[in-house]
């Protein structure tokens, strides 16, 4: 990115920068040479202290730097009002084309709709993108819109003639391509193409009200420049430190070359970011650092073309085979906690492992229990890891060992707090039947919970 010429700031900083650096080579070579010149001999210099010329320097910085932070702010308004704008004309393009599947007109006027729908949308941000480049640029495309326009539109010649020809010569092309759409709607509503309820039907005028109110916005940034008396300013400013460097440096440095050096850097990088402010501050033209809106275009033509394909209107279904079960497979169980004890920590895992280690103890008691065995499987061991802090067992209620869990996780991050809340739901169904519970003193007393699983203790509270 270095050596990329294209949008570069280099070329024109190098070309002022270069030939101050040359005064300031030959004026040291002569004052080296044939002595130093009046202005140079007097006592003094020029500058008696350099603190002066610092302070000059740091003031012109300071106001070139501000002027390019407001310059890169006017550019990040202006790129995303352009992106909000497509955002909320897409988002009511897609929900109107939604709206059809609860249509009981005929199939072939829902398309009609449909495809008459997406011409003019397409149209509708050609339009908008070529007046917004227009504004931006001096030289922008001042050509009808429709019929010699160097954005892509979707097939706008399949529309009437006169549609044809009063787009080509009124000038608020997208405040007329804006009403046809809202026309197209109303008309429709009538025919019952869109019967979905008004209330869910407003939200779409409402969005391609929003795209518009984004629209001015850009159309803002592009028409209002920046302040000129600042910017002429600023470019004064620069001229005199243009002048005035050959002549400081000439009394800082011993050698013709350095002097050269140190002029031009000085230079360059004031000039440099004086040149990013008048590159950025207005992101809408035709330069290599404008936004490019045939990009755009191209873009949004395939977003709204994708809307009206056979495929992507039908809409997916679960195969028979698919899991219907409350809980999650353990896969995504697995997956969770993993993520929950990369982020916060493992000592996150015993809030979030109570309700589901209570639940798998009680299920393998239950099939003991029907199956008759009698014998504890050694097989079987749940490691025990203590009850967490707050949690209240004292109470003869067995569900008080699920408000106990819940009370524990009132200080655990949401997410955990919500996926053990969930889970101490899910189990509430099987510790009905649970006898009384007492906190557990030994190792011994933990077996009393559950006769037939054996417990790996792990550590044991007083």
């Amino acid at each position: 990115n270095i050596f990329q010429r294209k949008g570069s700031v280099y070329p024109f900083a190098c070309f002022v920068a270069f030939p101050s650096a040359v005064i300031s080579c030959m004026l040291k070579f002569a004052v080296v040479t044939w002595g130093k010149p009046y202005f140079l001999a007097v006592p003094g210099g020029i500058v008696i202290d350099s603190a002066v010329w610092s302070g000059f320097s740091f003031f012109v910085g300071f106001l070139i730097v501000f002027r390019t932070s407001e310059a890169y702010a006017r550019f990040l308004e202006g790129c995303s009002a352009v992106y909000r704008m497509r955002a909320e004309w897409f988002d009511a393009g897609s929900a109107l084309v939604a709206f059809c599947k609860h249509s009981k007109r005929p199939k072939s006027e829902i398309d009609k709709f449909q495809h008459t729908l997406i011409r003019l949308m397409s149209a509708l941000h050609g339009a908008a993108y070529q007046t917004i480049e227009a504004f931006g640029d001096d030289d922008g495309d001042d050509n009808p819109l429709f019929t010699d326009c160097r954005y892509e539109l979707i097939d706008f010649e399949s529309l009437d003639e006169d549609a044809k020809d009063l787009a080509n010569v009124i000038d608020t092309r997208v405040e007329l391509v804006f009403q046809w759409i809202q026309q197209l709607l109303v008309e429709n509503i009538d025919t019952g193409v869109l019967n979905i309820p008004p209330p869910i039907l407003s939200r779409v005028f409402q969005e391609l009200a929003n795209g518009m109110l984004q629209y001015h916005e850009a159309v803002k940034i592009a028409t209002i420049p920046f302040p000129f008396p600042y910017a002429q300013t600023c470019d004064c400013l620069l001229a005199i430190h243009w002048l005035m460097s050959p002549l400081i440096v000439c009394q800082w440095v011993t050698e013709p070359h350095w002097a050269a050096i140190f002029s031009f850097v000085q230079v360059f990088i004031l000039w440099c970011l004086n040149c990013i402010a008048v590159e950025i501050e207005n992101p809408f033209g035709r330069d290599a650092n404008d936004l490019n809106m045939a990009d755009l275009q191209e873009e949004t033509n395939k977003q709204l073309l994708m809307l009206i394909r056979p495929v992507v209107q039908r809409t997916p279904f679960l195969q028979p085979m698919a899991q219907m079960d409350r809980e999650p497979p353990v896969g995504l169980i697995r997956q969770y906690k993993k993520k929950v004890h990369k982020k916060h920590g493992a000592k996150v895992n015993r809030h979030m492992d109570v309700a589901t280690s209570i639940k798998s103890v009680l299920s393998t008691r239950s099939t003991r229990s029907s199956s008759g065995e009698g014998e504890r499987s050694p097989s079987r061991a749940i490691p025990w890891t203590g009850f967490p802090a707050g949690m209240r067992v004292h109470s003869h209620n067995s569900s008080s060992i699920l408000s106990g869990a819940g009370s524990s996780l009132m200080d655990a991050p949401p997410d955990v707090e919500r996926g053990a809340s969930e889970s101490a739901a899910s189990s509430q169904e099987a510790l009905r039947d649970v006898p009384s519970v007492t906190r557990p003193r030994s190792p011994r007393d933990l077996r009393s919970l559950a006769p037939q699983a054996s417990y790996t203790p792990v550590s044991a509270r007083s």
